[in-house]
């Protein structure tokens, strides 16, 4: 594990599976394949993340819902 004041990087592995957990301030979350064995779980993640982060207060998405709420 590496932390510094901007940022913080973890690897988990498996077998041959090494899935990085990562973020930085300019990047936010980042989950990285680190070996091909890994890419189909950091994709799985990805659309997991997708479907369950929320929308930032000011992205197009938000403004969208505020505009049907009114």
């Amino acid at each position: 594990m590496v932390v510094g004041p901007d940022q913080m990087f973890w690897d988990f592995g498996r077998g041959g599976q090494v899935v990085g957990l990562d973020w930085d301030v300019w990047m936010e979350f980042m989950a990285v394949a680190k070996s091909p064995e890994s890419e189909p779980l950091v994709e799985e993640i990805a659309m997991w993340l997708g479907l369950h982060r929320p929308a930032k207060p000011d992205s197009p998405s938000t403004r969208a819902s505020n505009l049907e709420a009114t």
